[in-house]
């Protein structure tokens, strides 16, 4: 009967329940945390395309969303430029509404999703007074928000557009977030991480945990930042599948916890989130050049790499035969023994990545792509320093030994993408924390 089909559908109240389990877990009663979630996308006065973050936590929502931002300003679709410019644009609520169609669309048919319809979920609930949040916003928030789908990208941003109050005002940042894990479903954003299943949100500092950062930029939530899937000893875990439009580079490749693989380092724009231990900030530049193609031997290197389990630069040399495979170098089996000899000729039964390389792709290097000699690069913090206003800050960009060797930290993470570089910036060095 149509009354026993009703009750079997959850409620909005017991979807978003669900939903909040997935995104803060005990993270939802520390309510002062919750409390540095509740604000919206807000531009600067001062930088009219810069997006402002009041208190830690929202950053790995709002510095993608930046991102995404930047591109559409910077690369329109179907235009050569923005009216009023990339710094001035004179239509920020479109911006800002395409931007997050843009994620949310993203959301929906990547990956697993690839075949599925367009499904956009769209979470809203209206800015409100203090005096009616009561002690738990969250609880406000599930009781008062608004639940639409639409499997159309121009609906989808003509409805963004026409409750974009709500993404401005205090939930505005919480009304994309669970537009964007019901968009993506919450069966699928646990699928995404594989065996390394947690809350988006971290427990219990309230920071973006990397497989929420990677489902805005990429609209999967894989909780790594390497290329493809690795196999740790039977088990699979997670990167990223394929280049985006939008890359990631973190300081904890500096201090050797994580390395970030090339769909990440070489995007198909030359915009970047940058992570600290604790912030998310962004980089970018306006020079094409800086855009790479990838040679057959990164190609070759980025596979040789899911195949090496330790993260050591080396394999097996019982795997050979597979990775040459995998490479697209089959090997006749008589000749194999010969080629594992020139590739480990002290007979140790590993072979590096770097003779592998070389004994395959002979005279080339990993920088066969020249990273032009000088260019400008623009960093952007949504958290001012105490006294400072929010703006991008410039900096000229060469290619060169640098002459501060570490103390700034964007620099060592700028060196994990281009190991020689030094930056002459305008003004203070950028902080990324």
């Amino acid at each position: 009967s149509q009354s026993a089909t009703m009750a079997e559908e959850p409620s909005s109240r017991a979807i978003l329940e669900e939903a909040t389990q997935a995104i803060w877990g005990p993270t939802q009663d520390d309510q002062e945390i919750v409390k540095r979630w509740l604000q919206g996308f807000e531009f600067h006065t001062s930088e009219p395309s810069a997006l402002v973050q009041h208190a830690g936590g929202p950053c790995g929502i709002i510095a993608p969303i930046q991102a995404f931002l930047l591109r559409s300003l910077i690369y329109p679709q179907g235009q050569a430029t923005v009216e009023g410019g990339w710094r001035t644009p004179k239509d920020q609520s479109l911006t800002l509404a395409i931007a997050l169609r843009d994620v949310l669309a993203c959301a929906s048919t990547a990956g697993d999703k690839a075949q599925q319809p367009l499904n956009i979920v769209l979470v809203t609930v209206a800015d409100a007074e203090d005096s009616v949040l009561g002690d738990n916003p969250l609880d406000y928030f599930h009781a008062n928000a608004t639940l639409q789908a639409c499997s159309d990208e121009d609906e989808a941003e003509a409805i963004i557009l026409s409750l974009l109050d709500a993404f401005k005002g205090r939930f505005g940042v919480l009304n994309f977030l669970y537009s964007l894990v019901l968009t993506r479903g919450l069966e699928q954003v646990q699928a995404d991480q594989g065996m390394e299943v947690e809350t988006l949100i971290s427990h219990p500092f309230g920071h973006t945990n990397q497989a929420l950062v990677n489902l805005v930029l990429t609209g999967i939530a894989v909780p790594n930042v390497w290329d493809g899937a690795k196999d740790m000893g039977g088990i699979e875990l997670k990167g990223i599948a394929q280049r985006n439009s939008i890359g990631y580079l973190t300081l904890l490749e500096s201090l050797r916890y994580c390395a970030c693989g090339q769909n990440y380092k070489n995007p198909e724009r030359p915009i970047w989130v940058i992570g600290s231990e604790t912030h998310f900030t962004i980089l970018f530049s306006l020079d094409d050049r800086l855009i790479e193609t990838e040679t057959p031997r990164q190609k070759a290197k980025q596979i040789f790499n899911k195949f090496d389990e330790s993260g050591g630069g080396f394999i097996q040399a019982a795997k050979l035969a597979e990775v040459l495979a995998a490479v697209g170098h089959p090997v006749e089996p008589a000749a194999l023994p010969d080629l594992a000899q020139k590739m480990d000729p002290d007979g140790t039964s590993v072979i590096l990545g770097y003779n592998f390389l070389q004994e395959l792709f002979p005279g080339t290097n990993d920088e066969e792509v020249a990273t032009p000699n000088e260019f400008v690069l623009y960093h952007y913090n949504g958290i001012a320093r105490p006294g400072e206003m929010v703006q991008f800050c410039r900096g000229v960009a060469h290619c060169r030994n640098p002459a501060d060797v570490g103390s700034a930290d964007i620099m060592r993470v700028l060196w994990t993408k281009w190991p020689k570089l030094d930056v002459e910036w305008n003004g203070q060095v950028p902080a990324i924390s």
